[in-house]
């Protein structure tokens, strides 16, 4: 049976599981075809899997001093633009347990380096209210470094970010 890869606009559930917003999967063709007819998905362009199957590769083989790795508050001054490569995927590394939910880590390039840049629910929430909810629209765009943040109780660093459409 031929599988069709889509990219959950809304959650739903198919057989057992749970899809989650914005999560890529290979579902047989008519079950997929009926998903996109119902709203519950798209079809995954080629072109978005290939920039992100590209940017893991290059991370994987760049030497750490061209490849930048994850995105920290480190690697941006405020003012920085971060550009989105790609629309990202849905990435479960961080889950602690079965109430966790995956994270949106996208491809972006600041200051000719490249990253992988884990969203939090705040900056995922003002790149969706600037550029709408599906991921691969924000493509190409750009977001500000707006401040770096010192978090003392964590002992970490952060920085926020602005992003208009």
């Amino acid at each position: 049976m031929k599988l069709m890869k889509i990219r959950a606009t809304r959650g739903f559930r198919y057989g057992n599981e749970e899809i989650e917003e914005g999560e890529v999967r290979d579902l047989p063709r008519p079950d997929a075809e009926r998903a996109i007819e119902k709203g519950l998905g798209e079809k995954v362009d080629q072109k978005d899997e290939t920039i992100w199957k590209e940017m893991k590769k290059k991370l994987d083989e760049e030497p750490a001093e061209q490849a930048g790795g994850w995105l920290k508050a480190d690697n941006v001054s405020e003012g920085d633009e971060i550009v989105i490569r790609g629309p990202g995927e849905w990435d479960d590394q961080f889950v602690k347990d079965e109430d966790d939910k995956p994270d949106l880590v996208l491809p972006v390039e600041v200051g000719g380096r490249e990253f992988q840049w884990r969203l939090n629910k705040t900056q995922m929430k003002k790149i969706a209210d600037a550029f709408g909810n599906k991921t691969g629209s924000w493509v190409g765009k750009s977001v500000i470094a707006e401040e770096i943040v010192e978090y003392e109780n964590l002992g970490k660093k952060g920085f926020r970010i602005t992003a208009e459409n």
